[in-house]
């Protein structure tokens, strides 16, 4: 049985919201059934994609509070796209984490 609040949120949800909480505004939060295409046991998701800059974050959460969240960046098959790329997820990750993470 699930470990299910008075708002009737399972501890999975409560995880992926509190998540989804941290962004300007709320990411949206949804429930799914399946991750990598594989049954997920009280999986829930949210995401945000930033069509402009082609970065985005992807979160996560199934089982036993298993919480995973990926920062993403897509471009096309040239070097100057991919530096692109590389310059979006470094000032991502090191804009707001520092050099020193």
């Amino acid at each position: 049985m699930k470990d299910v609040d008075d708002y009737g949120q399972s501890r999975n949800e409560r995880l992926i919201r509190a998540f989804a909480e941290q962004f300007q505004p709320a990411l949206r939060v949804c429930q799914t059934l399946k991750i990598n295409n594989l049954q997920a046991d009280d999986g829930w998701t949210c995401s945000i994609w930033n069509s402009e800059h082609s970065i985005g974050v992807t979160a996560v959460v199934h089982g036993p509070g298993l919480l995973h969240a990926f920062v993403e960046a897509s471009g096309e098959s040239d070097p100057d796209d991919a530096a692109k790329v590389g310059k979006a997820m470094a000032a991502a990750l090191f804009g707001a984490l520092g050099n020193g993470w």
